[in-house]
């Protein structure tokens, strides 16, 4: 028997558009430590299911067990609260900040929702340390100064990531990572997730 932690456990699971079911009756599990793979043509429903899961879209039925919590309907940022990070097939950072500043913005998170806290410094050097420590992780650490929208699409992909890292997860949501990759960088990518997770982060791709 596996004594992993369960993470994610994704029960009949349907999101319906009208008539378009976009996910119909859907079921996995996910334990801690697993490298999970959501694999289909383009149109199958892949990101509608990531976005059932994070919170974007209420499911039309199923259920969804998060760390032991039922979740399915619960808002994109109670999600990111809880330890749900994701990425996004189309990348837009904050262009016209630092790659540095890109994931400063985002380890504010847990601040938002609080008026009081939501104004405290934030540009303070535990800030600019643990944001230099994510863009170590993600291999950007030589960028940290680069304005973000300069970066190749390789680069803002693990700008991505390291945003999403950034919110502590206990369950990362990589939503076509790889796309539009060399083969080069896709080989990069394969090492920076495995790496990852070996060090506890939980995937789904």
């Amino acid at each position: 028997m596996s004594s992993k932690r369960s993470i994610l456990q994704v029960q009949n699971l349907s999101k319906h558009f009208g008539g378009l079911k976009a996910v119909d009756n859907v079921s996995f599990n996910l334990d801690e430590g697993d490298i999970l793979g959501l694999l289909g043509p383009n149109g199958a429903g892949k990101t509608t299911c990531f976005n059932v899961i994070s919170g974007i879209y209420k499911p039309t039925s199923g259920s969804i067990l998060f760390c032991n919590r039922r979740t399915e309907g619960m808002p994109p940022h109670e999600m990111a609260r809880l330890g749900t990070g994701r990425t996004f097939q189309i990348v837009k950072p904050f262009s016209d900040m630092s790659v540095l500043d890109n994931i400063i913005t985002a380890l504010g998170m847990k601040n938002y929702p609080s008026l009081a806290r939501s104004s405290m410094p934030w540009n303070t050097s535990h800030f600019r340390n643990t944001g230099m420590e994510i863009l170590e992780q993600v291999g950007l650490s030589d960028m940290a100064v680069k304005k973000a929208g300069t970066l190749p699409l390789g680069d803002l992909r693990r700008l991505e990531i390291g945003r999403a890292l950034a919110l502590k997860p206990s369950l990362l949501l990589l939503d076509e990572s790889f796309s539009g990759l060399r083969h080069e960088k896709i080989a990069r990518m394969e090492e920076l997730i495995i790496s990852l997770a070996q060090r506890g982060f939980l995937y789904y791709l």
